[in-house]
Formats: C-alpha cells, structure tokens, sequence
C-alpha cells in the first residue's frame, strides 16, 4: 500500500510527500483525489482510481505544531491500496469518522529544518500500525445500493455502521468511481454532482434524512425496444385478421422503417449528447484541478506575505531598539566624556 502525507513546517508551505521522504508534485493518484473535496477542512473520501482503491482524509489538526503565525499546522493523508485491501481502508475511514485518526497521524509528524520543514515517519502510518479490527464484509442488498446523500451531523453515525457491516459496492454495482464522500463546506448540489455512493456535508438541512439521487450507472440504449414493442402489439393482431394481408404487411414494413430510422437517429443523438456530458465532467474536473492548484498558490501567497510581514515588523523593533541604545551612547558620552576617553 503507497502512502503520502501532507503537512508543512514552521515557515514552508504545505507540500506532499511519499515514503521516501521525497516532495511529490501532480501525481495523479493525489490529483484525482483532492479534486473532488474541499480540502481546507475536514474531508473524507474513498474513491476508485485506475484498478485501485484509495482513502484520503484532509484535515487532521496537528496538536501541538503552529506555524510562524502561530496557526495549527493541519495534516492529509493519503493511503492507495488494491481492491483486495478494502477492509483495512473502511477501517481506517471509520476511525476517521469517529475522530480517532488525527492523533494517530498527529505522532506520525514532527516539524524539522529539513527541505519540506517536516519529516514523516511512515512505520505509524501503515496498516498494521493503525489497524486493530477489520469491518465485517457482508454484502449489501439492492435497497443499500441505492446511492444516497445527506447532513454530516445528522447521518454519520449510519454511515459509520454501514461502514461497518457492508463491504463496498463492487464496480459492477455502482459504476461511479467516488464511493464515500464527506466534506462538511460542499455544496448540495456540487456533492451530488460528485455522484458517490454515499456523501455527507454539513450544508444539507438537519431536517432532511438520507436523500437518495439517481443511479450514475448509465443505462445502456436499446435502439430496438420501441420497434419490438410495436412488433410485439402489431404483429399477433394482424397474424389474427389475416396473415396473408399483404397491404397491412406493406404499412407495419414502412412504419418499422420510419421507427427504426427515428430511433436510429435517436441514437446518434443519445450518443451525441452522452459523449458531450462526459468532455463537460472531463472538463469540470479539470477546472476543479485548477481552481484546487489556484486557492493552494493563495495560501502560500498568503502565508508568504503575512511572514514577511513579521520580519518587517520585526525590522522596526529592531530599528527602534537600535535608536534607543544610540541615544543611551550619547547620553552617556555627554554625562560621563572622561570616562569615555580613558
């Protein structure tokens, strides 16, 4: 299992970093995950990625690491595991969920004058490590399959039992590749937008319980279906007025023509617009990308700015300090000259 980490030192930004202690930059594992989430504040998702099954959890307030501003410095995780490994990371997302993850990873870092201002020891963060019992693994029933959204607040302890008791929808149950998401600031409907299995945010209503959303499993067209159906209620009514019939033969010929040539066009069409729904997900994401990469350039700015602030403020202290013991200097020269020039 591949596991990265995000933090930041005393005076450097936020950076990731793998197992080897090596700063990673746009590494699609870490790309595809953070553009699903807000990853200011506390997020969670499990999601699929090319053949493999990851958790990333953002977020985790560090205990007792500030920045130069005195702010708690926030660590994010990444674990990437096989299919095979689900169980250890529904584990480790309810321990997430429960609140016991950020103390587990909180010993894992520790601020260091090294290239990236922190060092990771990676031996915490391993399964064996963090891991004491595995969920159960019981299938779910069609009704669990249905994927549903609500209040992170309200619904979070059902998801944790369902985390719990269920295994996760197998990719032929549930063709979208976001399985859990939670993020307490996504909005209603960019949540739902993110098709998962299961989403909590805390900007849905209290009120509300689990809100079920449509399937994203695209079902496939079937060009032929209007024309069985008009063959299936045509076809026996004429075979019983008269099979031999040959001008009502000629008019269920042209109006099968006219179906075939109209659902085929249909077709094109249903295609047509499938391929531009997809470039516009392809697209959204991409600009999500972005604007992630955009707020991220922001707090480094920001976070730029305020400590060159500080050492300008510091500057003038020590530009005032400076001035004061001249004029001490002088004072004492003007009171005491002939111990100045022994």
């Amino acid at each position: 299992m591949n596991i990265y980490l995000k933090s930041r030192g005393v005076s450097k930004g936020y950076c990731w970093v793998n197992q080897k202690q090596e700063e990673v930059y746009d590494l699609p594992e870490i790309t595809s995950a953070i553009a699903r989430v807000n990853s200011d504040d506390f997020s969670l998702l499990i999601h699929r990625f090319k053949g493999k099954l990851s958790l990333l959890v953002t977020g985790l307030k560090s205990e007792n690491r500030r920045d130069n501003q005195t702010r708690p410095i926030k660590n994010m995780v990444l674990w990437v595991g096989d299919e095979s490994e689900e169980n250890i990371l529904r584990n480790l997302a309810i321990q997430a969920l429960r609140g016991d993850l950020a103390i587990k990873v909180n010993r894992a870092v520790s601020s260091t004058n090294n290239d990236v201002g922190f060092e990771v020891d990676f031996q915490e963060l391993v399964p064996q490590k963090l891991v004491d019992k595995l969920p159960q693994k019981q299938s779910m029933s069609q009704t669990n399959l249905i994927p549903k959204i609500g209040n992170l607040t309200e619904l979070k302890k059902d998801l944790i039992q369902e985390l719990e008791t269920y295994s996760l929808p197998t990719k032929k149950q549930f063709s979208s590749d976001v399985l859990v998401l939670v993020s307490e600031t996504l909005s209603q409907g960019v949540l739902k937008g993110r098709h998962p299995w299961r989403g909590l945010s805390e900007t849905i209503s209290r009120d509300e319980d689990w809100i079920p959303v449509a399937k994203t499993k695209s079902q496939s067209f079937n060009i032929f279906k209007p024309i069985n159906d008009f063959v299936s209620f045509v076809l026996p009514m004429d075979s019983k007025k008269s099979k031999k019939n040959n001008s009502v033969n000629l008019i269920i010929s042209l109006v099968l023509v006219v179906s075939l040539a109209f659902n085929f066009l249909a077709f094109l069409n249903y295609n047509k617009n499938k391929s531009l729904a997809n470039e516009i997900e392809k697209k959204e994401l991409k600009i999500e990308e972005l604007n992630q990469k955009l707020n991220e350039l922001r707090r480094d700015i920001t976070q730029e700015q305020e400590t060159l602030d500080f050492y300008k403020d510091f500057e003038k202290e020590l530009i005032g300090i400076y001035k004061n013991l001249q004029n001490e200097v002088n004072n004492l020269e003007k009171k005491y000259p002939q111990i100045l020039q022994q």
